[in-house]
């Protein structure tokens, strides 16, 4: 019976450490950013570095020399110089790595311009609101 009653302590308190993880670890918003995104080696590639190397740069167009993204769709040094940068104008910590918390943020910021949250594209607004480029 002590057996038993040991083993079930230990599962509840497992259960309860995976469950307070789950909650203390943020989850991408609805999007298309459904990963974390940083430099690795290889670099990564996917529509998803591409619908970012699109969005960071009308984000980053309040600084007086915007920093240069290639469209490539690949993670290289100028998406992550580009990241750190709107995290820095946020005040996130710097990484230079699309987490959660960024996208979340890089997502409420640019989707005032017609990007729809259950859509991967963007649609053009007739007026926009600001001195960005629509797509």
């Amino acid at each position: 019976m002590l057996t038993i009653s040991i083993v079930f302590c230990c599962a509840l308190l497992a259960s309860r450490t995976i469950l307070a993880y789950s909650l203390a670890t943020p989850s991408f918003p609805q999007g298309p950013f459904g990963r974390s995104l940083l430099l690795t080696s290889p670099p990564l590639q996917g529509s998803d570095v591409y619908i970012l190397q699109r969005i960071i740069p009308r984000a980053l167009d309040v600084l007086p020399v915007p920093p240069q993204v290639p469209t490539s769709g690949t993670f290289d040094n100028a998406t992550a110089l580009a990241v750190a940068a709107f995290q820095r104008l946020y005040f996130l910590p710097p990484t230079g790595n699309l987490d959660p918390t960024t996208a979340k943020v890089l997502l409420q910021e640019c989707s005032d311009d017609g990007y729809k949250l259950s859509k991967v594209s963007y649609t053009r607004k007739k007026n926009c609101r600001h001195r960005r480029q629509c797509i």
